[in-house]
């Protein structure tokens, strides 16, 4: 999935969010990118995917230049601080530049992986109406625990929000 698709699916999440808040209103929650393997907020940047939850990102050259991209600009930013000498800032900062247009170039490149889970994640559980979510037709029964032993509201993964048409999820 590319980050085009990936904007268009978290627009149908965020609905869906807001669809629920309407619903439950006394149950409050924040979306989140979640797998086995990690988890961020909910984000179209994927710089800030990448710095989060990189195991979102299908493995690729790409993902490894970025990754090398984004360490190459923060020891960059860090040895800016520590010059004193206006020229010596001038070359980093141009150099710095350089990175981070090799980076914004290399990010839209990048993929995303279809098995990764949309969730709701609430700062405040309000169990009840929890249990009661989990029974709603907007959340995904297949990958919601139909259970009071689990408090995971999933609305489904990537690739399910890709393949669904826009008026079903």
């Amino acid at each position: 999935m590319k980050r085009d698709q990936l904007i268009a699916v978290i627009e149908r999440a965020d609905h869906i969010i807001r669809t629920l808040s309407n619903k439950y209103r006394d149950q409050k929650g924040a979306l989140v990118f979640s797998s086995p393997y990690g988890q961020c907020k909910l984000t179209s940047d994927v710089k800030e995917i990448l710095a989060d939850f990189p195991e979102m990102i299908f493995e690729s050259i790409d993902k490894k230049k970025a990754i090398e991209f984004i360490r190459t600009i923060k020891s960059l930013e860090g040895r800016k601080k520590d010059i004193h000498s206006a020229q010596s800032n001038q070359d980093i900062s141009s150099k710095i530049d350089a990175e981070q247009s090799a980076l914004k170039a290399t990010l839209d490149n990048l993929e995303f992986l279809d098995d990764t889970f949309i969730e709701i994640r609430f700062e405040h559980p309000n169990l009840d109406l929890i249990f009661e979510m989990q029974k709603d037709p907007l959340v995904s029964q297949k990958h919601t625990p139909q259970t009071q032993a689990s408090i995971r509201i999933v609305l489904g993964t990537l690739g399910e929000f890709l393949a669904s048409e826009p008026g079903e999820k």
